[in-house]
């Protein structure tokens, strides 16, 4: 059961009367995490590691250990932690390429598992024993408790946070009964959510199985016999490099060109084909910042830190800017892009990137790429438009659930501020 509920004025606005507020530096001790990057982990060890890139791209808010694979610190490694996660710490992402910076996972169930945080992460134990399992990983993540975080976000190409910014960040306390309770509610939702992801999976795993059959040619269309040839993905296209974006130009709703950021790629619409944007510019603007024009039907990507390895690929179907920590490749006319797209969804761009602690991708390094395809642009077509229609029908699924998700996030709001109460 539901109920409004009077509110009381608080440094983060109007909140319950009845509960608490305080700041983190009060309820958690900060423990230090690694500096390990990718190539110092493996699916094999004894302590587990938590990467920041992992937060970003692959963990909710509640992270089951139970139900989530973890990379291992290698054996090799020189690496002695003082502390091992316990269930209820919250690991930060305290560096990303946008606002996503500050995401948070809730460590559950843990069992007997030896696990640590690892590069970019700030890592926070519960002093007491005030929060209920879930709540504070439910919390962090809502629009009230980000929000805070964003007038302390460091960085322009890169985003930051920084502990001493976080300490003085406001936490809102309701009593352990209520904290169980949104937490059930919320992780309902969450369930609902899993199950159509499930589905999701199920059909990307069929895609799967088609694309390595029309894209490798073990399985070949009617009517076509002639061999497939290998191409460098430098002779297929060009590589354009992003520009930058100063926040200055940013916010403008209307304009000739859509300007994308990597965050972009989330807006709902966007699963495949880049169509709305969150800024657009003139040519003017593109003048004043020099940007380069990227031709429709180029595929973009993102080439530096953590949103490489999601390994998200779109194909922009008008002239456009990408911000600097993007790149595209613009195919010639002799290839097919939709064909070229298909098959660079079957690469692990990740795997090319710098082994640094903010990895990259080079033009000159992906130009190496090596790809087999059909001679004839007629049977790259057919497949492309094969691999098309699943796509379609992945892409309804996405959006419902990213439907979903808003449904999630306006509860949080509510719940989280309790504006709405629950009662038994």
């Amino acid at each position: 059961m539901m109920f409004k509920t009077k509110l009381k004025k608080t440094d983060i606005g109007d909140v319950p009367e009845d509960w608490e507020v305080d700041i983190i530096e009060n309820l958690f001790i900060f423990y230090a995490n690694n500096t390990l990057s990718r190539d110092m982990l493996s699916e094999k060890g004894s302590v587990y590691n938590i990467h920041y890139g992992d937060i970003l791209t692959k963990f909710g808010s509640i992270l089951d250990v139970g139900k989530n694979n973890l990379p291992f610190i290698k054996s090799d490694v020189l690496y002695s932690p003082k502390f091992y996660i316990c269930d209820g710490d919250l690991i930060i992402a305290d560096t990303a390429e946008d606002e996503m910076v500050g995401k948070v996972c809730e460590v559950q169930n843990i069992g007997d598992k030896k696990i640590v945080a690892g590069l970019h992460t700030i890592w926070l134990h519960p002093k007491g024993n005030l929060f209920s399992p879930m709540f504070m990983g439910y919390f962090m993540n809502s629009p009230i408790y980000h929000g805070q975080l964003l007038p302390i976000i460091q960085g322009i190409k890169v985003c930051s946070i920084s502990k001493t910014a976080l300490k003085e960040t406001f936490v809102l306390i309701p009593n352990k009964k209520e904290q169980q309770r949104i937490s059930s509610v919320l992780s309902d939702i969450d369930t609902l959510l899993f199950s159509l992801h499930k589905k999701i999976q199920k059909k990307k795993d069929i895609k799967h199985g088609t694309m390595q059959q029309l894209l490798t040619g073990k399985k070949r269309l009617p009517g076509f016999t002639d061999p497939w040839i290998e191409k460098k993905l430098g002779e297929l296209g060009t590589f354009i490099s992003g520009s930058g974006f100063p926040m200055k130009y940013q916010g403008r709703k209307k304009g000739i060109y859509p300007f994308y950021k990597v965050s972009d790629f989330n807006t709902i619409g966007n699963e495949y084909i880049m169509g709305g944007a969150n800024n657009y510019i003139d040519d003017k603007i593109v003048g004043i910042l020099s940007c380069k024009i990227v031709p429709k039907n180029s595929i973009i990507f993102a080439k530096i830190g953590a949103a490489i390895y999601l390994e998200r690929k779109r194909v922009v179907h008008s002239d456009c800017c990408i911000d600097n920590n993007m790149m595209a490749i613009q195919i010639i006319n002799l290839f097919d892009y939709a064909f070229i797209y298909s098959k660079l969804q079957q690469i692990k761009l990740g795997n090319y990137a710098t082994t640094t602690a903010l990895p990259s991708l080079s033009s000159s390094t992906l130009s190496e790429i090596t790809l087999t395809l059909p001679s004839s642009i007629v049977e790259q077509r057919i497949i492309a438009t094969i691999l098309s229609d699943m796509d379609k029908e992945i892409g309804e699924l996405e959006a419902k659930l990213v439907k979903y998700e808003q449904v999630k996030q306006g509860m949080m709001q509510q719940l989280l501020t309790g504006k709405i109460r629950l009662i038994d």
